[in-house]
């Protein structure tokens, strides 16, 4: 009896274990860190494999586990409006088709394979923020996209 009453209890104990559920982990955010800045800019990013990039206008750049995806976050100098026309240009120069404006959607190829790249930027505290979403060709994740992109905040310091 004995037996069979502790059998129930160390079957109870496991399956109550088995059945927790895991803790999503906090999401990664990217903070300005300028002490002397009236405004903040923040955002969330996946929490991908980091790529060494060392374009000077790049803050971060994160591949997808899988690798059919990139993640790009840019400050560049020029003006958010200079910044999308020299994108653009690269885009039609190295004869990439110009899906959007607002966001600026694009295809294009690199070393033979087909991407396609969408754009968000904003600008904060006398800087630009500007995130690239770059995905294989047909594997294009609008959901990572939308989640990350509706992150990016300016708030006052």
């Amino acid at each position: 009896m004995k037996i069979a009453i502790l059998s129930a209890l160390f079957a109870i104990i496991i399956i109550s274990g088995c059945v927790q559920e895991q803790a999503t982990p906090p999401p990664v955010r990217y903070t300005s860190s300028n002490p002397l800045s009236l405004e903040t800019f923040s955002m969330e990013y996946p929490e991908w494999n980091e790529v060494e990039n060392n374009e000077p206008l790049n803050i971060i750049t994160l591949t997808r586990p899988d690798n059919t995806c990139t993640f790009y976050l840019n400050s560049p100098e020029d003006s958010m409006e200079k910044y999308l026309n020299t994108l653009k240009t690269h885009v039609e120069d190295n004869e990439g088709e110009i899906l959007t404006e607002d966001p600026l959607t694009y295809k294009i190829t690199k070393d033979g394979l087909a991407f396609t790249e969408k754009t968000n930027g904003m600008s904060c505290n006398d800087r630009n923020y500007f995130v690239i979403f770059s995905c294989m060709d047909n594997s294009f994740d609008d959901v990572s996209y939308d989640k990350y992109t509706k992150t990016m905040k300016c708030e006052k310091s």
